[in-house]
């Protein structure tokens, strides 16, 4: 049985699919960032002089977002988009499926 070479099995997506997938996790790590710069400033002590409460909330909040967003558009910072980009492209394959059946050995009786 022969196995066919895996360049062969990786899927062949159109252009507007791979965009809007490049989109898609983009924005997810957009949101990965924010929230672990969110969990991040959770463990600094808010008791200053200049506590400015639920503004000051809100604007920060607003600021890690777009600190978030700024951070996964720059190309290979962290390579979270590209891991789950070519994750989800071998995952849209059916090829891929078929060739781990084809990678078992067959069962002797």
């Amino acid at each position: 049985m022969e196995i066919p070479p895996l360049q062969q099995a990786m899927p062949q997506i159109n252009q507007k699919d791979e965009k809007k997938l490049k989109e898609a996790v983009s924005g997810f790590e957009s949101i990965f960032l924010q929230q672990m710069l969110s969990s991040m400033r959770q463990t600094l002590p808010e008791g200053s002089l200049l506590n400015g409460g639920q503004g000051e909330k809100m604007f920060r909040d607003l600021l890690d977002q777009e600190y978030a967003k700024q951070m996964s558009q720059h190309q290979n910072q962290r390579g979270l988009k590209e891991t789950l980009f070519q994750q989800l492209t071998m995952a849209r394959s059916p090829r891929i499926s078929g060739l781990q059946q084809t990678m078992e050995p067959p069962v002797k009786e």
